[in-house]
């Protein structure tokens, strides 16, 4: 298992996806890809050329400062072995199609995922993003609670 994905969202379930493939990957040695989809859609009101950049650009910020801070996560601790290699990526699109495609464009081995994500559309037993990304990808995928 050389390559395992993280797909974050600041959520406490992906909190718990990071420490859960933390552990996964000191034990086999593994690289970690730490990645947030931004799923930003304008607002019908929303819609003109100069408030869509905007809102891009502030979507697109706020995922990166995600990122960074979830790879703090992996560096500063002093409790254990460091990760070999952490990546950081930040994609837009419809998220669990975006994770799916990611895999396996990617040479992922193992994805590891929260069940539940930051969403208000979350499913009552599982989010949506992780059903789409069990009935779909074709690596194997940790579902952690």
């Amino acid at each position: 298992m050389k390559k395992i994905l993280i797909p974050i969202d600041g959520s406490e379930c992906s909190y718990r996806a990071m420490q859960k493939g933390k552990e996964i990957a000191e034990a086999f040695d593994s690289d970690i890809v730490l990645l947030n989809v931004n799923a930003w859609v304008p607002f019908i009101d929303e819609i003109n050329v100069e408030n869509i950049a905007q809102m891009a650009e502030k979507s697109r910020e706020e995922s990166e400062e995600l990122l960074i801070e979830a790879k703090k996560y992996f560096k500063d601790r002093k409790d254990s072995v460091t990760v070999k290699t952490i990546d950081t990526v930040s994609l837009t699109g419809e998220v669990g199609k975006t994770i799916v495609q990611f895999a396996e464009e990617n040479g992922i081995d193992l994805i590891v995922i929260g069940h539940r994500g930051r969403s208000g559309l979350d499913r009552l037993i599982m989010g949506s993003v992780t059903m789409k990304v069990l009935n779909y990808v074709d690596v194997p995928v940790l579902v952690v609670k």
